[in-house]
């Protein structure tokens, strides 16, 4: 799933960040900013959604596939806003337009959620659809709104 376009529809809302050196992070993963490490990385779990920055548009480390060298670039381009296609968690038997969305199994997953320290998306559900059953092969689409946690949820 790492090589697979995640974006779906155009909003140019991009930024660049310095990477955390601790961990990579996959093209289309959902990333946060580490301010103890000072850069970019995986969300990893719902707890680190007030650090949310969005869906990484690059893999980190790049691995030249010439001489093996790890590190090559230290950045990573960020997409901050829009509408992305994600994995579903066969733990959400009904997920309508809207819902709440949080970090799921893994950072190309997401997951329904009630609480709202831990959003990170909405649901995008398409009329024809009305409800989708999460699970093992089921995608969905996702809205992202530039800086979450923000008000609205309020």
């Amino acid at each position: 799933m790492s090589n697979k376009e995640r974006f779906r529809r155009n909003i140019q809302e991009t930024q660049t960040y310095i990477t955390d050196p601790a961990g990579p992070v996959e093209f289309g993963d959902l990333t946060r900013w580490n301010a103890a490490a000072g850069g970019a990385t995986r969300l990893a779990a719902a707890g680190n959604a007030a650090e949310f920055l969005g869906v990484a548009e690059g893999s980190v480390p790049v691995t030249s596939n010439i001489d093996n060298v790890v590190g090559l670039e230290d950045l990573l381009t960020v997409r901050h806003e829009g509408v992305f296609e994600f994995k579903t968690s066969a733990a959400d038997a009904a997920i309508i337009h809207g819902d709440k969305l949080t970090i799921g199994a893994d950072n190309q997953t997401v997951l329904k959620t009630a609480i709202d320290a831990e959003v990170v998306a909405f649901a995008n559900i398409p009329r024809s659809l009305v409800v989708v059953v999460g699970g093992p092969g089921v995608e969905i689409e996702i809205e992202i709104r530039r800086n979450f946690p923000n008000a609205d949820l309020a």
